[in-house]
């Protein structure tokens, strides 16, 4: 007898007080949950129903056994529930690359909410600005602004970042708020050397530009750019708090004048974590655009 069968189609038939019924609750025949029930009787040897053409009910015996009954089910169905949880929670270092601003501004604050799912998981990061060798380097995953034209490794797309250019105040009242990006040219600029463009910035036409302060760090030209040694060209999420508290103010906000690719990149198909895959979709269905 398939015990788990014949417990479930007497509960449903108890509860339906029809085989009938019962049959379209558990997806099979009428004559398949009378078997069922026949054979659930035939093993306490003892009836369960009392049936007539036009009604099915519980007997004596059949009232004291059903509570029993709908215990086994519910504790099988906690054992189901509860296995497939375990089978769910990571466990172990997940090991995450990433540039150390948008990891910080975008990707840090979603943090408490994957980490309370899966409280045996810990992130190791490593934050730069630098394309790594993600096998080489020992990396599960790494979350990336940049353009990504030839990357051999497997890409998921999450969307794009604006640059803004963006001037501090004082620099305005210094020379001038630009009135037409060519003016751009004529300014002085803090020029960051990591982004693709680096001095040659893309403000249609592409313009060439120099000033005092040249830096590999994205945070470090934003800084100089605050104290107005220069107009920056800089992802949004790095100078959008300045923007907000007025320290910065965004130049020709109405346009769009370029921007990057966020994406997260794995290794290979092969060597995608339990860990990464399930961060992956998460920061998926967080950072992606409704």
């Amino acid at each position: 007898m398939d015990n788990i069968r014949a417990i479930r189609a007497f509960v449903e038939v108890a509860r339906c007080g029809s085989f009938a019924r019962a049959a379209q609750r558990l997806n099979c025949s009428t004559t398949t949950v009378s078997r069922l029930v026949r054979e659930c009787e035939q093993e306490l040897g003892h009836a369960l129903l009392s049936r007539t053409t036009r009604s099915v009910a519980l007997n004596s015996f059949g009232q004291r056994r059903l509570p029993e009954c709908e215990q086994i089910l519910a504790a099988l169905g906690k054992l189901h529930s509860d296995s497939q949880g375990e089978a769910r929670e990571l466990t172990g270092t997940l090991r995450v690359a990433s540039t150390s601003a948008y990891a910080r501004t975008r990707l840090f604050p979603l943090l408490p909410e994957f980490l309370q799912s899966h409280p045996g998981l810990s992130i190791h990061w490593r934050l730069n600005d630098e394309r790594t060798d993600l096998s080489a380097q020992g990396m599960d995953m790494a979350v990336r602004v940049a353009h990504l034209h030839d990357s051999d490794m497997i890409v998921r797309r999450l969307g794009r970042v604006e640059i803004w250019l963006v001037a501090a105040p004082a620099l305005l009242r210094r020379e001038g708020r630009p009135r037409t990006l060519g003016d751009v040219a004529a300014m002085t600029c803090t020029v960051c050397t990591v982004p693709h463009f680096r001095n040659r910035w893309p403000l249609d036409p592409d313009t060439h530009v120099t000033g005092p302060v040249w830096t590999d760090c994205g945070e470090a030209s934003r800084d100089a750019a605050i104290a107005g040694l220069g107009v920056a060209f800089l992802p949004d999420f790095m100078v959008e708090d300045a923007v907000r508290t007025g320290q910065l103010v965004r130049l020709f906000e109405q346009q769009t004048l370029s921007s990057v690719e966020v994406a997260i990149l794995y290794p290979g198909r092969n060597q995608i974590s339990a860990a990464a895959a399930a961060f992956g979709e998460f920061l998926a269905s967080r950072l992606q655009p409704a």
